[in-house]
């Protein structure tokens, strides 16, 4: 089995260095690594060609998930994991991801665990318990998602298609909820710690504002989307959009940003309510799985101190 890995850059040498060498740590039998760089200008292309085993692409794209696009396009792998330039890979994860196939070759996807390093504050959190390995429509669309950690065959990204270059902070949310309600594909979980994401002030990963109302307004506008593509072609993904849709709403009207101005949401509530008449409803009962989930946050996530 083959493993490609897959990662997007944009002038971060000194970071893509420790993933590069993260990756040669692993000492996996068979493996490629593929790096999209946009064409960054601090020394990456330079970095890159010290290494004769990466596949190399610099040129300008139109975001990270456009980049993403390339890379997966490009691997000729078995699997395929995104490795994000400023993060890394756990210990014997290559390992324990051949394991796993292995041990379920009629598997087409699963999700490990995940920790995020907090250097400044000495800590780090471990999610590897199953509630958030299972990939839970909940996690998915309104709590902690490991996006990094779900390790998908190639075939995986043949039959769900590309990552929507439109939308910048959660086309991988759209990608997994797609995913897990596929009817042909089969997923699992496994409990080893695959995947290491650093916080940082630069960090993509990080960077959402979730009280903003542009980043309701594009959840508002992928579950809205979904909604009129798979009303008839999937009524179970056309339903989990539909409460996804329901919960954005609420949160855009609920975003600081309105505080001032409240007559703002009214395009918007007519919107929704054109879309589905009931979701005041379905959108309170989002709250009570936000509030659960929260619970749940608090219960599962392990800390230990670096």
């Amino acid at each position: 089995m083959k493993i490609s890995i897959v990662t997007v850059t944009y002038n971060r040498k000194d970071m893509l260095g420790k993933a590069i060498q993260n990756v040669l740590a692993q000492n996996d039998p068979d493996f490629e690594h593929i790096i999209i760089d946009g064409g960054s200008d601090d020394g990456t292309k330079e970095l890159l060609a010290q290494y004769s085993h990466l596949k190399v692409l610099s040129e300008p794209d139109k975001g990270v998930y456009d980049a993403m696009n390339k890379g997966i396009a490009m691997t000729t792998g078995d699997v395929v994991i995104l490795l994000n330039s400023d993060d890394l890979l756990h210990e014997n994860a290559l390992q324990n991801i051949r394991n796993y196939f292995n041990k379920y070759p009629d598997h087409d996807y699963f999700c490990g665990g995940a920790s995020v390093l907090h250097p400044k504050e000495g800590y780090e959190q471990i999610f590897d318990h199953a509630f958030y390995t299972r990939l839970s429509e909940n996690c998915v669309t309104r709590g902690q998602m490991a996006f990094n950690a779900i390790i998908c065959c190639k075939h995986v990204y043949d039959k769900i298609g590309k990552f929507s270059i439109s939308h910048k902070i959660a086309s991988d949310r759209d990608f997994v909820l797609r995913l897990i309600y596929r009817p042909d594909l089969k997923g699992g979980q496994g409990g080893n710690l695959l995947y290491q994401y650093l916080s940082h002030e630069d960090s993509l990963t990080f960077a959402e504002n979730h009280i903003h109302k542009g980043v309701f307004y594009e959840l508002l506008d992928i579950a809205g989307s979904g909604m009129t593509e798979y009303k008839t072609s999937n009524t179970a993904l056309y339903k989990a959009y539909r409460r996804w849709h329901s919960w954005a709403v609420l949160r855009y009207f609920l975003a600081k940003d309105h505080q001032h101005n409240p007559s703002s949401i009214l395009p918007e509530a007519v919107k929704a309510t054109k879309r589905d008449v009931l979701w005041p409803a379905r959108a309170l009962l989002q709250v009570v799985d936000h509030f659960t989930l929260r619970a749940n946050n608090k219960k599962f996530i392990r800390t230990q101190p670096l």
